[in-house]
């Protein structure tokens, strides 16, 4: 060997040494002694003596702050010598960072030095270093003289494995691209760990090398506020906490945006938060840019769209259409019409699953994938993408409805068949659970569909409509109905239907006046069209609002004629709403015999139907007559039996007025329990005459229990709204707080009157 390297030739001297050392190994299961290993390692350098140790790590990050639990995962991962450890997610979360924080506070865990490469294999600005490039860096920190690199990749690969074999060293490779790009880079041995940072998850590398994976996500808001305090000053941000509120959820979490803001406002001292905090609400990505490279979101941005396939990136802009925060699986698959890309870029860290079969987009990603979807796209393509997702929801939404409220097809038109996965809901639970889970993303898919796709949001309107009344959502429906009223013609069912809805909505939240608005608008689409269902609906909407005011002998004509339309229709299930409705109104007006006559023939329409949704409107309202009738078991058990079916079907305006009616037949203790989980739901919801239901009857409680100004506050709330709403029960509160009482007879109502 020193023959050879004196005669000029060091690769065949190296080449030599491998040769011997193959064969000791081979021969005698032995190492070369230190004399040959000396000589080999004065080849490698050169001819030069054993140097200072690598220390290759750049400075850490003197900003850095938070991400404990990060931190403490990576002592983990990286207890054991010779780990791998995979830090991935998206461009700009911070992995460099969490990376050179955690190598500076473990160096001494490596005697033998750290080494650090810089991959680039997202890096806006230049294209990726190659492994081969990359390999020959890392093998001149080690010692190696560039004459005695061998010129063959795979040679040099080798030599890189053998030499930190025996060392202790950390090995810092950083932006890796893909596991391809990485795997050259592995040394070899047992004794050195590899800490990795890459926006892809490097799944083959985890497969192949069991590396440990610490998938990074974003900043909470605590950790958020920490890091922009630690750039900024705690004063800064406690001088303006409005402003700083709106940036740090406008930042969402993103270190790199964060960073950005902090620099933007270190070069403009003078200039108030609040100013930025307006150009990140008018314009995030144009205000998240320094104007360098190193320093502007949608460069990050881009750096990751770049890597995608042409199947990925279609799929990435699209994604960026999609409305609300988080979508599923299937809904993702009609959008897209293809789930294969949504794995691409999951593993690109572009897309998030979480939890399983939900996938999410960070808001500053999802504005990037809109701004290129905008500039790539044609309308043509968009249109035909919103419209396969619009297909999807109506689709799905009706087979969740025809298992929710079963005996209603009448209210929904036959959906087409979606693209995609075929809805399957195996009971009335899961219906539920879908519907509750996709009611953001409808409505704001409805609320942002395309001009085009108005028919779409009137089909929706309908088909929810029952849905988001029985669970009270009010202010959701009135935003859904309206945008369907919006997208109809005069004239039309579809208009007459809009109508009923918003003011069916309206009516919950105790705006009568505009609700009649809306139901004269519709009763008279109904009567020019000879719509029975229609009318009934209407009829029954008309009546509530009636009996709320006290007009008695007008909701009684209302809701004779909405139970002889309903009869013409020959919807059973429409008729048995109207006679419930009829009983209702006869248990308000004392007349509580009259009551359950109407109420048994209503109720045996739900026993022969199996309908839950009127059965359990048919228990509350019997409980009420029979507590009216000075009968408390059976009141008790009726009114039970209602809770029960209002909480397993989920139907919370019937639970809200069931606890109203049920704690109105309790005193002390008990009725205040009932009342108060009535007046949270109903708080919750935003029913206005319940709520105020609710507070009239924790006032008259807490003046029984001589708690007078727990009563004094509740009565003055019911008061308010009552006075609001114009409903006489006004005179009765009135009358609790010592105030003279106008004419007029003081009643309560409360009830869950269905239209």
């Amino acid at each position: 060997m020193e023959a050879l390297y004196l005669d000029g030739h060091p690769a065949d001297a190296l080449r030599e040494y491998e040769r011997v050392r193959a064969r000791l190994a081979d021969e005698l299961g032995a190492d070369p002694g230190p004399h040959l290993r000396g000589v080999h390692e004065r080849i490698l350098r050169g001819g030069q003596a054993a140097g200072l140790l690598p220390r290759q790590l750049p400075t850490a990050p003197p900003s850095f702050t938070g991400r404990a639990g990060e931190l403490a995962a990576l002592d983990r991962l990286l207890a054991a010598p010779g780990a791998v450890a995979v830090v991935s997610g998206a461009g700009g979360l911070g992995k460099t960072w969490l990376a050179l924080r955690w190598a500076a506070g473990h160096a001494s865990r490596f005697p033998d030095g750290q080494l650090y490469a810089d991959l680039r294999g997202f890096d806006p600005a230049h294209e990726p270093v190659p492994a081969e490039r990359a390999l020959r860096g890392l093998l001149g920190a080690l010692g190696v003289a560039p004459e005695s690199i061998p010129p063959e990749p795979d040679a040099q690969a080798a030599l890189y494995r053998s030499l930190p074999a025996q060392r202790r060293l950390l090995v810092l490779l950083d932006n890796a691209r893909d596991t391809a790009h990485v795997a050259p880079l592995l040394p070899g041995g047992s004794s050195c760990s590899v800490l990795i940072t890459s926006r892809h998850e490097l799944g083959g590398l985890l497969a192949t090398r069991g590396a440990g994976a610490l998938p990074l996500r974003t900043l909470a808001e605590p950790e958020a506020r920490d890091l922009l305090a630690h750039k900024l000053g705690a004063a800064r941000l406690a001088a303006e906490p409005e402003a700083t509120r709106e940036i740090l959820r406008r930042c969402g979490g993103l270190s790199l945006a964060l960073a950005i803001v902090a620099a933007r406002v270190t070069a403009q001292p003078d200039r108030p938060l609040a100013a930025l905090a307006a150009e990140l609400r008018e314009s995030r990505l144009d205000a998240l840019d320094t104007g360098e490279l190193s320093a502007s979101l949608r460069v990050v941005f881009e750096a990751s769209y770049r890597s995608l396939d042409a199947s990925a990136a279609t799929a990435f802009r699209l994604l960026g259409l999609m409305p609300g925060g988080d979508t599923g699986r299937a809904a993702a698959t009609a959008l897209l019409g293809d789930a294969r890309p949504l794995r691409a870029l999951c593993a690109a860290n572009l897309l998030s699953e979480e939890p399983p079969g939900r996938f999410r987009m960070h808001d500053l990603v999802k504005l990037y994938a809109g701004e290129l979807a905008a500039a790539t796209d044609d309308p043509d393509a968009r249109l035909a993408a919103a419209t396969r997702l619009f297909d999807h929801y109506l689709g799905w939404a009706a087979a969740a409805m025809d298992r929710f409220s079963p005996h209603e097809p009448y209210l929904r038109a036959p959906a087409a068949c979606p693209a995609g996965p075929r809805p399957d809901f195996a009971d009335v639970g899961a219906a539920r659970a879908w519907l509750d889970a996709e009611r953001a993303t409808m409505l704001t898919t409805a609320a942002h569909a395309p001009a085009g796709l108005g028919g779409h949001v009137v089909r929706l309107s309908a088909t929810l409509w029952r849905y988001l009344d029985v669970a009270a959502l009010y202010h959701d429906a009135l935003v859904l109905h309206s945008a369907a009223l919006a997208s109809t013609a005069d004239g039309t069912r579809e208009r007459g239907f809009a109508a009923m809805a918003a003011g069916s909505a309206l009516t919950r939240l105790g705006r009568y006046d505009e609700a009649a608005g809306h139901l004269r608008q519709a009763l008279s689409v109904a009567l020019d069209r000879g719509d029975d269902l229609l009318e009934s609906m209407v009829r029954n909407n008309f009546a509530t609002i009636d009996d709320m005011r006290g007009r008695r002998p007008e909701a009684r004509e209302q809701l004779g004629l909405a139970l002889a339309a309903a009869r013409r229709t020959g919807h059973v299930l429409l008729e048995g709403i109207a006679l419930c409705n009829i009983g209702e109104h006869h248990r308000w007006c004392g007349d509580h015999e009259t009551a359950l006559g109407y109420l048994h023939r209503s109720g045996r329409i739900a026993l022969d139907l199996g309908s839950a949704g009127l059965g359990g409107p048919v228990l509350a309202a019997l409980g009420g007559a029979y507590a009216g009738l000075g009968r408390p078991a059976e009141a008790d058990d009726h009114f039970r039996r209602a809770l029960d079916f209002a909480k397993t079907g989920g139907d919370t305006n019937l639970e809200i007025s069931a606890l109203n009616e049920f704690a109105a037949t309790k005193t002390g203790a008990e009725a205040i329990a009932l009342y108060e989980q009535a007046l949270d739901l109903a708080e919750r919801s935003g029913h206005l005459l319940e709520r105020a239901v609710a507070q009239h009857g924790l006032g008259a409680a807490h003046r029984a229990a001589g708690s007078h100004a727990d009563a004094k506050a509740h009565l003055e709330a019911a008061l308010a709204t009552y006075t609001e709403l114009g409903i006489p029960a006004a005179g009765e509160v009135r009358a609790l707080l010592g105030e003279p009482v106008p004419g007029g007879s003081p009643v309560s109502l409360t009830g869950d009157r269905q239209s």
